[in-house]
């Protein structure tokens, strides 16, 4: 009886160590790169394909300046990946792919804005001069096919945003009665004639965060007509930073509520069923925090990334409860790192990826299932 007690014992204690060990997020081995560097971007079409984009920093005492890269993960490793670079001065603010075959980089090189387009292996810059805007920059890329994808982005505050739609094998800028001086910020879609943006009204979002930015701005089109949503009272400041369509019920938008006069910056969740859009509360949270990206392998569960208090933020999403990590179950990365995206890859693995500040380097953590 003693050694079946035991051998229970054993047993239980393996599988709670094993699904400790499954819950914990780790980080990856990446290459070696000089400069100070940072991601701002991480995708994973498939298990075995992801890419991740950043810039590295090569400001001096009178000019900023970025050199923007990209990583692709392949055979279990991190490696850079080549390409023609667009100029001497030009900055990713993400990445996302379709397909392992097929994706788009984006971002600003000088004062306008850019797109990189990879098929096989190979990058490509688009042609975007269709857009007339006089300083721009692009923040986000969705693409139900490789015939239909929005990419999305602003002038900061100073003229329209910018939205371009792909169709018909060509990229075109669209324009709406709804549209002002806002910043567009991140697009996703359910169908063609089912889309949602999201950023805000006013302000300036620089490279290392947001600058006098305030108030929502998130339209959903429903045929060829662009309507502002109807949010919550409180939730009318809400920086929107990234959307997510599960489906036509399932609509989630993060961010962040910008500080004003005593309250300090406060992450939001804002969640759309099909009838009426909602905040959602997230349990754990320090007094400041921020919300940058959210990614799901299935409605009701799925992670959130951001920073606080000078360190990444991980939230967890089970269920209809989010809930932050926490100091205790965070990853010892250093005492001053963030995070920007994150992804799953449909097999219920997470990474997350960001920087870190102490060290000048770039993070990627993964959650393995």
């Amino acid at each position: 009886m003693k050694t079946l007690l035991s051998t229970l014992l054993v047993l239980g204690f393996v599988a709670f160590a094993a699904m400790a060990t499954a819950q914990t997020w780790n980080s990856m081995n990446l290459p070696e790169m000089s400069g100070k560097w940072v991601f701002t971007g991480i995708t994973f079409p498939s298990p075995n394909s992801g890419w991740a984009a950043g810039y590295v920093d090569e400001s001096t005492s009178t000019k900023a300046i970025s050199k923007g890269f990209v990583m692709q993960f392949k055979d279990g490793n991190w490696k850079l990946s080549e390409f023609a670079s667009p100029s001497d001065n030009f900055t990713f603010h993400g990445i996302w792919f379709l397909s392992e075959n097929e994706g788009w980089a984006f971002g600003q090189d000088n004062a306008k804005g850019l797109l990189m387009h990879c098929k096989n292996g190979n990058w490509e810059k688009v042609d975007l001069s269709m857009v007339k805007a006089t300083e721009w920059k692009l923040y986000d890329v969705f693409f139900l096919s490789n015939g239909e994808g929005w990419a999305v982005g602003g002038c900061d505050g100073k003229e329209k945003p910018v939205l371009l739609h792909f169709s018909a094998g060509a990229w075109k800028q669209e324009d709406s009665k709804e549209f002002g001086k806002q910043t567009i910020m991140a697009v996703s879609a359910i169908n063609a004639d089912n889309v949602y943006i999201g950023g805000f009204r006013e302000g300036e979002w620089g490279l290392t965060g947001m600058n006098r930015a305030n108030g929502s701005f998130i339209l959903s089109k429903a045929g060829d007509e662009w309507e502002p949503a109807k949010l919550p009272l409180l939730s009318k400041n809400v920086i929107c930073r990234d959307i997510i369509c599960l489906d036509a019920n399932n609509v989630y938008g993060v961010g962040w509520m910008p500080a004003f006069q005593n309250a300090p910056e406060t992450g939001k969740v804002l969640f759309f069923n099909g009838k009426k859009w909602t905040e959602l509360s997230v349990e754990n949270t320090p007094k400041e925090w921020n919300l940058m990206s959210v990614a799901f392998e299935s409605p009701g569960k799925g992670w959130a990334v951001g920073f606080s208090d000078n360190r990444g933020l991980l939230v967890e999403i089970t269920k209809d409860k989010w809930a932050a990590l926490g100091k205790k179950n965070e990853p010892a990365v250093s005492d001053k790192w963030l995070l920007r995206s994150v992804t799953c890859d449909g097999a219920g693995n997470y990474y997350a990826a960001g920087g870190d500040s102490k060290s000048n380097k770039g993070v990627i953590l993964k959650l393995a299932k």
